[in-house]
């Protein structure tokens, strides 16, 4: 049950990887502004029938929705322009920075040093992806966070290694399949 007076936020992550229409039916309408159900009641409110339980369902005006993409990635689906309508976009570009490498340092225990080289490395990187790609293709913080904690030095160095070795060399040779020799340069 949901407070009228809280507000109240639903992520729904990589919204763009099904069939929006489907997955949203007449949740699509449900979900405009001018639709939902509040306080202040609206003339508009709308409501429908839920198919099994047959209840009444509207979408009240404390709810947010927040939906996230990727939008690099080319075997998504394709957003409509009714559900467009309805969200407003940002563009958020990765940021690997002091906040990001404090995180890291506190509660994963990786060496300040080597916070600093991969700040620099992915930074360094993304203004060449950015020059050749786009923002859309920019590494992000995802591949420098390691499931469990490191041990010493040593092993966090061999961890990062196999990280740009295993999984961002691969995608820059994508990046750069007309280029492999500049990709060479760029990254080592």
């Amino acid at each position: 049950q949901m407070s009228p007076l809280q507000p109240h936020v639903l992520i729904i992550d990589e919204i763009n990887r099904g069939n929006i229409s489907r997955i949203f039916g007449e949740l699509i309408t449900l979900i405009e502004p001018s639709k939902r159900v509040g306080a202040a009641e609206v003339a508009e409110a709308l409501s429908t029938t839920l198919p099994y339980s047959k209840k009444s369902f509207s979408v009240p005006d404390n709810l947010y929705l927040i939906g996230t993409m990727n939008t690099a990635d080319k075997s998504l689906n394709h957003i409509d322009f009714a559900f467009r309508r309805r969200f407003s976009f940002f563009n958020l570009k990765p940021m690997l920075n002091e906040t990001w490498a404090k995180w890291l340092q506190e509660h994963l225990e990786i060496e300040a040093s080597l916070t600093v080289k991969i700040q620099s490395f992915v930074n360094n990187l993304n203004q060449q992806i950015e020059k050749k790609n786009g923002p859309a293709y920019m590494l992000g913080h995802s591949f420098f966070v390691p499931v469990n904690k490191i041990g010493d030095a040593d092993q966090q160095m061999i961890w990062m290694q196999n990280v740009v070795e295993n999984e961002i060399r691969p995608l820059l040779a994508e990046y750069w399949y007309d280029d492999l020799e500049q990709l060479e340069k760029i990254i080592f």
